[in-house]
């Protein structure tokens, strides 16, 4: 059960209401107003935390359709290294890519996370109404001490009703949640592969030649370079045996 005592810490369910109000098997009004409340204010929180990250996610959705776009613009401006030219072409194609299915991913946080958890929330507060409803009616009809009343039984059964779609329904949303992440997070792994891969395509040697031959540079700077790093300490020069 995913519901707490805030002030205690301790587990809040109606498992144990019976053993903690007392002796009788129907718990007392005040405990069930106390749960049901912690309920409410705890899927509350949890609907604004999964706002929140919807919100976190389409931020970066449009952060990443920046990158794409600048990285495409880096391949345009490529004039002479064509490898680099050709990886960074692809590179902006993968990541716009990448934004496709976040955008994807935020529309399945809207539509099977929110939205499922805003139902599941309004169905959740109307069975809480009945509930109290019941209870009301199982203590004003209490008989003798020799048995329960009818209206206790029927209580009870609302109750186990009431848990089983509590637990159904929070672990609906959070299913699909898991699922949505799943199915992000392998495909960005997918692509992200690709991506780092067109970038190992780079040949940087043959576009620094590349890029010599087109502005017809002298290919004794690179001798020059050479002769540099055997320099010996101290000033003078020499070779490597």
């Amino acid at each position: 059960h995913l519901y707490f005592n805030n002030s205690a810490n301790s587990v809040l369910t109606f498992d144990s209401m019976a053993t903690q109000a007392g002796a009788t098997a129907v718990p007392s009004k005040e405990y069930v107003d106390k749960t049901l409340t912690e309920q409410d204010k705890l899927l509350a929180d949890l609907f604004q935390s999964f706002v929140g990250y919807t919100r976190r996610t389409s931020k970066q959705r449009d952060n990443g359709d920046d990158i794409a776009t600048i990285v495409g613009a880096c391949a345009q401006s490529e004039k002479y290294d064509k490898t680099t030219k050709a990886s960074l072409g692809e590179v902006a194609t993968v990541l716009a890519n990448v934004e496709e299915y976040r955008d994807n991913h935020v529309r399945n946080l809207e539509n099977h996370v929110l939205h499922e958890l805003a139902k599941f929330g309004n169905q959740h507060r109307g069975s809480q109404t009945n509930l109290r409803r019941s209870l009301s009616q199982s203590q004003r009809r209490k008989s003798g001490a020799n048995g329960q009343s009818q209206a206790e039984q029927t209580f009870s059964r609302e109750l186990i009703d009431f848990e089983s779609r509590r637990v159904t329904g929070l672990r609906s949303v959070l299913q699909n949640y898991m699922f949505s992440e799943l199915a992000w997070h392998l495909k960005a792994a997918e692509l992200y592969s690709n991506a780092f891969k067109a970038l190992q395509a780079i040949d940087e040697n043959e576009d620094v030649e590349d890029f010599r031959r087109s502005l017809q540079l002298p290919r004794e700077t690179q001798s020059l370079k050479s002769t540099d790093r055997h320099q010996l300490p101290g000033g003078g020069t020499g070779t490597l045996s």
